[in-house]
């Protein structure tokens, strides 16, 4: 679930905006952006994954068979 309050200063830019996650939450990130200083935004927010749209492109099918393989394969620890 997401958390309903917004992103703190320096985590949206155009193309961009990063979620805030519970902690059991899995966050990928489909953008538009390509700049450094948006993924390194993300990674610091902990996203899992950072993917912009351009490359990604006629891949997407396969992009949310590997989303799916993903969720269905990875075991995350029990929450506390």
């Amino acid at each position: 679930m997401h958390d309903p309050t917004p992103p703190p200063p320096g985590l949206t830019a155009p193309g961009l905006t990063i979620l805030l996650a519970e902690d059991d939450d899995v966050v990928f990130v489909l953008t538009t952006s390509d700049d450094d200083a948006d993924r390194m935004r993300a990674y610091h927010a902990h996203i899992a994954g950072y993917m912009v749209k351009a490359a990604v492109g006629p891949q997407f099918s396969r992009l949310a068979l590997l989303l799916g393989l993903y969720q269905n394969s990875v075991r995350l620890p029990s929450p506390p």
